[in-house]
């Protein structure tokens, strides 16, 4: 996708996102050809950029495979996990081929993993974080140069890393697992060890993916839980689930408050070294694209923009067009790309 000054526009553009006026009327939907004609109204109505997508066929595609993939998992994965009582783990082995056809589809799939990159904000329940934070692991480990089979490994655990949350009746939503005080927390905080108890015996998960149900709340700051581990103890696969489960708990509020996707992406930077490797963290803001395209931000040098382009591989350093200057006084909008000015950083996501 391309953000676009309707001034600049040639015709034929294929519009990525539908245009709202100021009085919130739809004057163009997805996917519309701008015709010169439309571009003209476009002018009149005081739109100045529109979202354009220059392989408009190509990314439909790619979005509707990936709702109907996600559809089919979540349900598989709901399903399999309805099933399960505690004390008896065997239908959970079923998530075990889950995991083997998600590791399969994403990383085989380019216009698939692009998508996924994509994050979309969802509802705190249990099925659907299984299905992004495994998603998101999948990518990370591949993108960390892992072998196939440490990847399912990692799909796997990231898909069970939550089971025991279905031994807890406190609501975990919106509720801040760092909490000492709460006795919501310290009841959720649990589930790390409820659902290791139902997942140690069994032959059919590998250790890899155990620690990971286990250890996924650990820190390098030994602030974490249940064991406080530090630096060297939290290994690195576990590493991964950590950061996609934090970020994606962060955005739709599960275990932790609600927070916008930048401010989440901002908490997650902060706590390099502290929560998770620099190294991991960096990978994982490489390809997720925390800044939608045509969303506004506000950078620290005081300026807004609106997000133009996406770098690929430097995806926390987006191509910018600046609104304003640092008073927020309109100025005469410009490009800006972030991989050649990172003194500057974004640091509010305004919408």
């Amino acid at each position: 996708m391309n953000c676009k000054k309707t001034t600049e526009l040639q015709g034929n553009e294929h519009l990525a996102k539908q245009v709202i006026s100021s009085s919130g009327e739809m004057l163009m939907s997805e996917g519309t050809i701008l015709k010169p004609e439309y571009i003209k109204k476009l002018i009149q109505h005081g739109v100045e950029y529109v979202i354009v997508e220059e392989n408009y066929e190509k990314k439909r595609k790619a979005k509707e495979m990936r709702i109907h993939f996600e559809q089919d998992i979540k349900a598989n994965v709901q399903d399999i996990l309805e099933q399960h009582v505690y004390g008896n783990a065997k239908e959970l082995s079923q998530l075990c081929n889950v995991a083997q056809k998600l590791m399969e589809d994403v990383i085989q799939d380019d216009n698939l993993a692009s998508e996924i990159a994509e994050i979309k904000e969802h509802s705190a329940d249990i099925y659907s974080h299984s299905l992004n934070v495994s998603l998101l692991a999948t990518l990370l480990a591949s993108k960390a140069g892992y072998d196939k089979h440490t990847i399912k490994e990692v799909a796997t655990g990231a898909l069970l890393h939550d089971v025991g949350l279905r031994y807890v009746t406190a609501d975990y939503t919106n509720v801040e697992l760092t909490d000492e005080k709460s006795k919501y927390a310290a009841e959720i905080r649990q589930h790390v060890i409820f659902g290791y108890e139902v997942l140690e015996k069994e032959k059919w998960l590998s250790d890899l993916a155990k620690e990971i149900v286990l250890c996924h709340h650990e820190r390098l700051d030994g602030k974490g839980f249940p064991f406080k581990y530090e630096g060297a103890q939290v290994k690195k696969t576990t590493q991964i689930v950590m950061v996609c489960d934090l970020f994606d708990r962060m955005i739709c509020g599960m275990g932790c408050k609600k927070r916008a996707k930048g401010q989440a992406a901002k908490e997650i930077e902060e706590g390099i070294g502290k929560v998770c490797e620099e190294d991991i963290i960096n990978l994982f803001f490489n390809f997720i694209a925390v800044y939608p395209v045509g969303c506004e931000v506000k950078l620290s040098s005081g300026e807004r923009a609106v997000v133009q382009r996406q770098n690929p591989g430097e995806a926390k350093y987006p191509v910018l067009m600046i609104r304003t200057d640092n008073e927020g006084k309109a100025v005469k909008s410009y490009s800006m790309d972030l991989r050649n000015n990172k003194n500057i950083k974004i640091e509010e996501l305004i919408g």
